[in-house]
């Protein structure tokens, strides 16, 4: 499914998935402020300790609600991926230009 949308960064399995950051932000040239990520379990707090947006699922452990900087009102797997892209979108005024095409 990821790949039929543009998704090229596949990363399944990981445990320590500090490394699979680095490796995302070194093959794009990233800072670590500028990469949002999502998260539930205590395998994601190594990699939302060290991003710009933190953002933890309704449905996450304390622990990892207590890293984050946004936790969201949705559940993971009941639109929490959804509400985070509206509200990236939103905040970086890019809404209308992304939905625009689908109001015509």
């Amino acid at each position: 499914w990821a790949l039929s949308i543009g998704i090229k960064d596949i990363y399944q399995k990981v445990f320590i998935k500090v490394e699979a950051l680095e490796k995302i932000i070194s093959h794009y040239n990233l800072a670590h402020d500028e990469v949002a990520y999502m998260g539930d379990d205590l395998i994601d707090i190594g990699v939302l300790k060290r991003v710009g947006f933190a953002v933890a699922v309704n449905n996450a452990v304390l622990e990892v609600k207590k890293e984050a900087d946004y936790i969201t009102n949705r559940k993971g797997g009941e639109g929490a991926v959804r509400e985070i892209v509206d509200l990236i979108l939103k905040t970086q005024k890019k809404w209308n230009d992304v939905t625009r095409k689908y109001y015509i």
